[in-house]
Parts: structure tokens; sequence; C-alpha cells
């Protein structure tokens, strides 16, 4: 790597980087005759919010979100001081406990995430003559994503008639059993609709803007990226999400932010946008504001130029 660079010799390099890699990673050192941004894909946790996620984890994931709790503040936060320039982050609340940790001593920038308003810009009104309306899940079936939990919150409903669909992208005919199976085991297979396989953009957009809302209750995020949301929120349907990372910020007005990994919170969510269809629509109202307000990926890019190469 270090020959490459300098072959390249580039004006500036931008270096993923989170709180283990910080601590243990050496090679950091060699980029000191360059101009070196850091980039936080990974969102800072606090060692709280990662204990409590802990119970929705796989074993891998709880290696490789826990490990980072073993690297205390002072020592990424004197690293990142020492070793970059300035740090880029994704959402409001990382950029605030970046300047908070480090005490202001290194220049953070917060670039969201962009979408595609090619694909997202203008989406036509759908006639959906049922009277039935599904809440939807969207994406893996995974602890981490806060599937489980959404079953349980969903199984503590006391009004039968709501219904939830799991759009399990990439799931093939053995997961779909599997997730078949957590929902019989909470006696919901008569709410529940699950599809498995991989959906086409426009297929997706359908299934989003037909739904009542859709659920991504997250118990933490790999990475600040909130596509989902963003799509959904496109789609003019509100969104329920954790108040984990760049997730709330992303939501604004246009959905409902419950706290992590809390079932009944859930529950009352869904239950609320059920029964109130005053806040129902003013959710979508809100999703069209907030559509207008999002960054395409030339908006994102331009940010990007600017600050590398100031």
């Amino acid at each position: 790597m270090k020959d490459l660079l300098h072959s390249i010799h580039p004006d500036t390099v931008v270096v993923d980087v989170n709180p283990f890699s910080l601590a243990t990673a050496n090679w950091y050192q060699m980029l000191s005759q360059f101009r070196v941004i850091a980039y936080l894909s990974y969102p800072f946790y606090k060692p709280k919010q990662i204990y409590q996620a802990f119970p929705h984890l796989m074993l891998k994931e709880k290696w490789e979100f826990g490990r980072h709790m073993l690297v205390p503040r002072k020592v990424w936060a004197k690293r990142l001081i020492s070793l970059f320039d300035a740090v880029i982050c994704q959402s409001t609340i990382t950029g605030q406990s970046i300047t908070y940790q480090t005490r202001s001593r290194i220049p953070v920038h917060i670039i969201p995430p962009g979408i595609d308003k090619t694909l997202w810009n203008s989406i036509k009104k759908i006639n959906n003559n049922s009277s039935e309306k599904f809440f939807l899940f969207v994406g893996a079936a995974t602890g981490i994503r806060g599937f489980f939990l959404l079953l349980d919150a969903f199984a503590k409903l006391s009004d039968h008639s709501i219904r939830l669909k799991v759009l399990a992208r990439g799931a093939d005919e053995n997961k779909v059993k599997e997730i078949e199976t957590e929902v019989v085991r909470r006696k919901m297979q008569k709410r529940v609709l699950i599809k498995g396989g991989f959906l086409g953009i426009e297929e997706l957009k359908r299934e989003m803007q037909s739904s009542a809302a859709v659920l991504l209750p997250f118990v933490l995020v790999q990475s600040e990226l909130p596509v989902s949301i963003m799509e959904s929120i496109a789609c003019g349907t509100p969104v329920v999400v954790s108040d984990i990372d760049g997730l709330a910020s992303a939501v604004g007005d246009a959905g409902i932010v419950v706290p992590q990994g809390e079932p009944y919170s859930l529950t009352s969510a869904i239950q609320k946008l059920h029964q109130h269809k005053d806040l129902m629509t003013n959710l979508k109202t809100a999703c069209t504001r907030q559509a207008e307000n999002m960054l395409s990926w030339d908006e994102v890019s331009d940010l990007w130029l600017k600050i590398t190469e100031t």
C-alpha cells in the first residue's frame, strides 16, 4: 500500500476507520506525508447502545461490535486528532459526538447520504382498491435489523386485523421457511405474509407505496446509510425506525422514532399509525417535504469534492 500511494502521490487520502481500527492499525502512520481524512461509515456507538443490542445479535456481530467497546474513547479520539486532518461522517448525531469527544480539535464535516433522484423523484400514485393495508418490513430478516423484535411487537398487538408483509429480499426457500417458523412460533401465521427472492425497483416502489408504513426498527446499523428509509419516504410512505445513528435525522417528520430495542414502544407506534388517520395524513405530507430535501448523489459528490480539495 505504501508503494502504491507513493506511485500515485494523491493530494488527499480518505481512510475508512472505526474505534477498533484506530486503536490497532499501525499503517495509518505511514500516511503522515499526505492530507488524510477519516471517513466514519461505521457509527461510533456508545457502549450502552451496543450492550442493549447484544441480545439481538449473532455471535459474529457480537464480536464485530463488541470489540469496539474495548477501546476507550480517549484512545480513539486521540488517534483521530493525531493521525488525521479532518473527519467526514453521515449523520449529525455522529458528527456531534466526534466533535465533543475530540474537543473540537479536528474539523468534522457531515455529508448525509443521497438518493438516485432519477429513480425516486417522480413516483406515480397507485390506485390501491384493497381495503386491507399491510405494514411492511424490507430487507434481510435478521436480528440486527430488528426483525425478530418486530415480530415480538406484532405479537403484542390486541387488534389482529393489523397485518405485516415481509419482503425478505434475497431470501431463498430455506430462509423463507426459517422466517415462517418464527412467525408460527408466535402464532401469527394468519397475520404475516412473507415474500423472498429479489425484487425489481418498480415492484419495490409499488410495495412501499401501497403499504401503511415501512417498519425498520434496527437495533444497530452496520452503516449509517439508511437507503430503505429514504426510498420509502420518497414513495410517500411513513417510516418507523429506532433512535439509533442517523436514522432519526433521515426520517425527520416523515415517521415515528422509537427507543432502541423496545418492542412495547414499537407496538404502540404501530397501533397509533393504524388508529389515527389524521396522523397518517400528516406523515404522508411530511414525506413529500422530506423527499424534496434529500440530496442527489451528484450533490453528495460535490460536497465530497469541496472538502477533499480544500
